[in-house]
């Protein structure tokens, strides 16, 4: 139940802060400012215009996030304007900022910034700004007013922690001043209350909210529901990678958490979705504006990498990369915010790094939580029916890229038998089995 407890102190937070600011600005003076900043930086952006005319490309809204509840730290250091004009230039079309200053180190003061930066190059470029959305817990439209006066041209409202007579009162009164909101939801039911106070852009959160953990089906049945009731938002290409006629679409789908790479991509892309929002394996990464461009938001780009016998270029950050011989959660935490895919952990004897069966335990719930999972992975590998060596290697390390998007645990084994090696496996909710010994593959079948 941690979630609900944070938003439920940031609403306390929030309206406090509102109450006993003496130097908060009034609503007359948020909206002489809204009045002034569209005077010289020009009008808001709507959201779904700008997800529905990137077709047939996926749109991306590339995420400024310094850190999080359940991630801790991620970027502290970051620059919003210089990260925002970097994901720009990449190709993101929108740019979410975290405002909330606590638990995601975020500020009124990014957002701004953010779209001030992108807003100068656009126009020494001659190219369209990507829009802003101001990611917050927001609950009044005081918060709407106070982001348009700093820039934004969108704003993020949560099902779950709004009531559905304000939620339409929020999105009437963000339309009111030219604002088209991405409203959250992440249980069916929660789909039926945003489209009956008016959303038209839906963003699918696939965290639980009471677990923290992931599923990335919720956006697969959320698409299934708005099909079911004959909704359109299909966001499409056709076999010429062209664009369907978006006129008559009336509503778009975003996937909001979970992404990470061009299978993800690809797998939204199928389902109609128009946006997938990606935000801390671009702020990990060394060179977000390669990462962008391996998410191939493009379906050309994406039958192009996929095409190659290697699945295409190599993109820093983006491989496997295994951080073995950790012996305490601590460093497994140091290591999986590091961007570390496997997690090695010894259980070899004469080993000076081996580890008991508590301490693989503990290592491995230390994982899971940061991957927000609850149980082993299932890798499933196969063949395909195809006698190339090199081709069916290739296709399994592509499953593994794919899987370990959040850290795998490894147990690293040397001579042990099968019986002992499936007992650490089962005990300790070992992902996957590194044999180091003289084993042969026959113990790979047995294992």
């Amino acid at each position: 139940m941690r979630h609900w407890v944070l938003p439920a102190k940031k609403l306390t937070h929030v309206h406090a802060t509102q109450k006993a600011d003496p130097h908060a600005c009034t609503v007359d003076d948020l909206t002489n400012q809204m009045h002034d900043f569209e005077s010289k930086h020009g009008p808001r952006l709507n959201l779904l215009q700008v997800i529905q005319s990137c077709q047939p490309a996926m749109a991306l809204a590339a995420e400024f996030k310094r850190a999080s509840p359940s991630k801790g730290p991620i970027a502290v250091h970051l620059d919003a304007g210089e990260q925002a004009v970097k994901y720009a230039k990449a190709g993101a079309n929108v740019i979410s900022i975290l405002t909330e200053p606590h638990w995601f180190k975020g500020s009124v003061q990014d957002m701004r910034e953010a779209r001030l930066a992108t807003q100068a190059v656009a126009a020494a470029t001659d190219q369209t700004r990507p829009a802003i959305l101001r990611k917050e817990f927001v609950t009044n439209t005081y918060q709407i007013l106070e982001a348009a006066a700093n820039g934004a041209d969108t704003i993020l409202l949560i099902v779950a922690i709004t009531p559905s007579h304000l939620l339409k009162t929020l999105i009437d009164y963000a339309r009111s001043i030219d604002m088209e909101p991405l409203v959250e939801v992440h249980a069916p039911q929660e789909l039926d209350v945003a489209l009956n106070a008016g959303a038209k852009v839906i963003g699918v959160n696939n965290r639980n909210l009471h677990t923290f953990q992931m599923d990335l089906a919720t956006t697969d049945r959320t698409v299934e529901k708005l099909t079911q009731r004959n909704l359109s938002f299909f966001h499409d290409y056709d076999q010429d990678n062209t664009a369907r006629d978006a006129d008559n679409v009336s509503y778009s789908v975003c996937a909001l958490s979970g992404m990470s790479n061009a299978e993800d991509v690809q797998r939204y892309r199928r389902l109609g979705v128009g946006m997938v929002l990606i935000g801390e394996s671009l702020m990990r990464a060394q060179d977000p504006a390669a990462a962008i461009q391996g998410l191939c938001l493009h379906p050309k780009k994406y039958d192009e990498a996929t095409s190659t016998l290697a699945g295409g270029a190599y993109t820093g950050g983006t491989k496997i990369v295994k951080v073995c011989g950790i012996t305490n959660p601590e460093d497994a935490l140091v290591a999986c915010r590091s961007g570390a895919s496997f997690i090695g952990v010894i259980f070899v004897p004469k080993s000076k790094r081996c580890v008991s069966i508590e301490q693989g335990q503990s290592i491995v719930s230390t994982v899971r939580a940061f991957g927000e999972r609850t149980q082993s992975a299932s890798i499933i590998t196969s063949n395909n029916n195809n006698d190339n060596i090199v081709s069916n290697l290739i296709s399994k390390t592509r499953v593994l890229e794919n899987e370990s998007r959040r850290p795998l645990v490894v147990g690293v084994f040397q001579n042990e038998s099968s019986d002992q090696i499936r007992h650490v496996v089962e005990t300790v909710g070992l992902d996957l089995v590194q044999l180091h010994g003289r084993e042969g593959m026959e113990a790979c079948s047995a294992c």
